[in-house]
């Protein structure tokens, strides 16, 4: 009977033991189910969204065929994430038990609705699919994960509804955890990040100093600041031929000097100065706390002196200068725009006197800046109202003294009728791009003279265009030129006029502009001859018509014994081409008897004739006078 006691004591011992092994292997698999999941929890993307990073630990944990996040939004719960993309966005009914999992009091729970759950779609989710909730907080978020598995399948067990409660508490706090560290990190982050944007929004990325908002920042504080008896200078520096050296040695290569120029002057200024880089190769250096003028060119001539000399470049010594404009305040302005425009002119007269030089603003330099305002305000209506017209120069045959054609020279007449001559505006023109309208207007008006100058001086005359070398070396504009001769009916009547070193240096006319003369019939002639670097090879490839001898070799020629051998050069030149020969500027009798008697020119054009006139003095010209001056020529 003992025995038999102790044997049943026995057994009821080992089940015990059995039991509560289970119960601790039961445990054990819950608890590695849990950091499984909690390890995948942590090691995500900060970058994700996290609900989806609860979504992507629960896989760790759970067997489910969908996930929803729900999120509290007063009458309703709105499903801002799902592992299914047609749960997005759907609205959730906000039960009775829905309440105490939002409120914390039920950690999860089954439920059946004997209904959908879902508001607005309710076909995405069936009343009798197994679903368990999890109450969530994430940051400010008051919330539900929902998991669903598909109808039919097995409900989820009250183990894991206990294992979901352990999961939710710990997922929040892992995540609390997480949050701490990666804002701590971020916050790391964003702060470097921040000090590098800072950094490139004030900086010039190629050389690193100031730019453009940097110069603007600067400034503002120092006019603001500038002590009464103190002045700020405004320093325009611009490195003079930088395109020659960027083409020659390559964009590296420039790149470098820019490096270099921008470590000399941030060099040569005080912490209180100020150098930033505007574009290209213009920088501006403002520098503050200057004494009186003195100081302020003791300054300069130390940046000058720094900037201009030898810089190794990539393995090669360049020699470089910079032209260097300066405004001060209060005496050239007293803001940014008026210190800026004046420094940056004074860079240009810079330019425009040598290369390497400091220039200080001054009055003088406003008044005639002004004036090229004016200039170019009124150039600007001129062009657009076509205020343009062609003066009239008569050329002259020798042989009997009759006109054979009229040089057609741009005259601007302004709207009081002052007629202003090419010396005038005609640079102007040039640097503001206006030459083409200019010409096109002189070419059309000098066509519409034609019928008045064939009554008078019969229908064999000729008219010629002056064309500049970067005009004839631009086919469109050519075109264009030679479309409204064309259209004129008169192209065989017009010559146009290009000097020597436009023809020579201008390739794209020899190659695609003279064949479209050629086509319409327009003649050409070569201006200016003897003036520039002619190529005669060039030269006697093209298909000229005249060659007009330039004035400083008529010029007194009858006692100058050197342009006269030149002058027969010329000729003997000219008539092996088969060219007219035409002689500019003639002004005196002596001259017009040496050319008549002594040479072979066939056209004389100049003062001793006519001046250049408009088309009613050309009618009311007195040309039978010529007769007379051929007798006293002869």
């Amino acid at each position: 009977m003992d025995d038999l006691q102790s044997i049943s004591s026995l057994r009821e011992t080992v089940q015990a033991l059995q039991q509560e092994n289970a119960v601790l292997q039961a445990q054990a698999y819950e608890s590695n189910l849990l950091f499984s999941g909690l390890r995948s929890l942590l090691a995500l993307d900060n970058g994700i969204d996290p609900f989806q990073v609860v979504f992507s630990s629960l896989r760790e944990v759970f067997d489910f065929e969908n996930a929803c996040a729900l999120v509290d939004e007063d009458e309703a719960m709105d499903c801002i994430a799902s592992t299914s993309p047609a749960l997005m966005g759907t609205r959730w009914m906000k039960s009775r038990m829905m309440r105490k999992v939002l409120d914390g009091r039920a950690r999860a729970k089954l439920e059946q609705y004997g209904h959908s759950p879902i508001i607005d779609h309710p076909e995405l989710v069936s009343a009798d699919q197994p679903a368990m909730f999890l109450p969530i907080r994430l940051e400010a978020r008051r919330g539900a994960i929902v998991l669903l598995r598909a109808p039919g399948e097995p409900g989820f067990s009250r183990d894991d509804v206990v294992l979901g409660q352990r999961y939710a508490l710990l997922a929040a706090h892992a995540l609390g955890i997480r949050r701490h560290h990666l804002s701590e990190t971020e916050n790391l982050r964003l702060q470097e990040l921040t000090r590098i944007l800072e950094y490139r929004a004030l900086h010039d990325e190629l050389t690193g100093v100031g730019n453009r908002a940097r110069l603007n920042q600067f400034i503002t504080r120092a006019l603001a600041e500038r002590k009464p008896d103190e002045r700020l200078a405004l320093v325009f520096v611009d490195i003079d031929r930088f395109k020659r050296i960027n083409d020659y040695f390559g964009h590296e290569a420039g790149d470098a000097l820019l490096k270099a120029i921008a470590e000399r002057l941030s060099s040569e200024v005080a912490s209180h100065d100020c150098v930033a880089r505007m574009s290209g190769d213009e920088f501006i250096v403002v520098l503050s706390g200057l004494k009186d003028m003195d100081h302020a060119r003791e300054r300069l001539e130390r940046i000058r002196n720094a900037l201009c000399g030898s810089y190794q470049l990539l393995g090669s010594r360049v020699d470089v200068t910079v032209s260097i404009g300066v405004s001060l305040c209060p005496e050239n302005g007293r803001n940014f725009g008026d210190l800026r425009r004046n420094a940056d002119y004074a860079m240009y007269r810079s330019k425009a006197e040598r290369h390497g030089a400091v220039v200080f603003y001054s009055q003088e330099m406003g008044r005639a800046l002004y004036s090229s305002l004016q200039l170019e305000q009124l150039l600007r209506e001129a062009v657009r109202r076509k205020n343009f017209e062609a003066a009239l120069q008569p050329k002259v045959r020798i042989s009997d003294y009759r006109v054979t054609g009229f040089e057609a020279l741009a005259r601007w007449r302004e709207d009081d009728g002052t007629v202003r001559a090419p010396g005038e505006f005609i640079r102007a023109a040039s640097e503001l791009d206006l030459l083409n309208p200019i010409t096109l207007a002189i070419t059309e008006d000098a066509l519409s003279t034609f019928d008045r100058l064939d009554e008078r001086f019969g229908d064999k005359t000729t008219v010629s265009i002056n064309i500049a070398g970067i005009q004839a070396n631009d086919p469109i504009f050519m075109s264009e030129l030679v479309a409204l001769v064309v259209a004129s009916g008169r192209a065989n009547r017009l010559v146009l006029e290009l000097t020597e070193d436009a023809m020579v240096q201008a390739p794209q006319f020899r190659a695609l502009v003279q064949p479209m003369l050629s086509a319409a019939g327009i003649r050409l002639a070569i201006d200016d001859f003897g003036t520039g670097y002619s190529s005669l090879s060039v030269i006697a490839e093209l298909e000229a018509h005249e060659l007009k001898i330039d004035r400083s070799f008529i010029t007194n020629i009858h006692e100058n014994p050197v342009n006269q051998r030149i002058l027969r050069a010329i000729e003997r030149l000219g008539q092996s081409m088969g060219l007219v020969m035409v002689a500019e500027g003639v002004e005196k009798l002596e001259e017009l008897t040496y050319l008549a008697h002594e040479t072979s020119v066939e056209i004389v054009q100049g003062y001793y004739f006519s001046k250049p006139m408009s088309v009613p003095q050309v009618i009311e010209w007195q040309g039978m006078e010529l007769p007379q001056l051929a007798a006293e020529a002869s």
